[in-house]
């Protein structure tokens, strides 16, 4: 999967990225690392290593969860705000993509010979509207193509309302067991990549 699905975009002002192939003058490159990202609540599924690509974080959903709180806890959720410098330019910005790719497990721990599904991309970018203008707009884009995109949005109403980061939230269901993990099974985050765009 090309890592140009994760920014496909070259007019950024500033960003961050933790893909070291993934080159741009205006990114920075950062360590996959909760202290370095500022992470608001590191879990405890967090932070393992896998291959390709080189670090990824590791979201765990055992046989019987359904979300991170609940009497079995799986996946994880935090909020994202990046490196210093990034959180600085999130200050004034009204546009921005937050991107990363996910693996997803498969087979599970069936005692067969594990397999992966491919790693894809996914990409968030937000514009916030206008004060007193539905002009807003988000989209989700999956290895570089547009799944959704919703406009005339209402983002804030006030001038101190402002893009803050990425709130990353992984789990396998919903909020009853009807949604619970049927197996014990993993998905991988890696490459979490930021920009500024205006």
């Amino acid at each position: 999967m090309p890592v140009r699905h994760l920014l496909p975009v070259q007019n950024i002002k500033t960003g961050f990225t933790t893909c070291a192939d993934l080159k741009n003058g205006k990114l920075t490159l950062a360590k996959l690392d909760d202290k370095e990202l500022n992470l608001t609540s590191p879990c405890p599924s967090c932070g393992a290593e896998s291959d390709a690509p080189t670090h990824a974080w590791e979201a765990f959903y055992p046989k019987g969860s359904i979300n991170p709180t609940a009497t079995i806890p799986g996946g994880f959720g935090f909020y994202l705000t990046g490196p210093k410098a990034f959180v600085e330019a999130l200050e004034g910005a009204t546009e921005v993509v937050m991107s990363y790719r996910m693996m997803l497990q498969e087979g599970g721990n069936s005692g067969k010979e594990e397999n992966f599904l491919e790693m894809d991309h996914r990409r968030i970018p937000y514009q916030v509207n206008d004060i007193g203008k539905e002009n807003g707009e988000i989209e989700l884009w999956i290895d570089g193509t547009s799944v959704m995109c919703i406009k005339e949005l209402s983002l804030r109403e006030s001038a101190e309302s402002k893009i803050k980061g990425m709130h990353f939230q992984t789990f396998f269901g919903g909020h009853s067991d009807d949604w619970a993990s049927p197996k014990d099974q993993r998905a991988w985050f890696a490459d979490i990549t930021g920009a500024v765009i205006a």
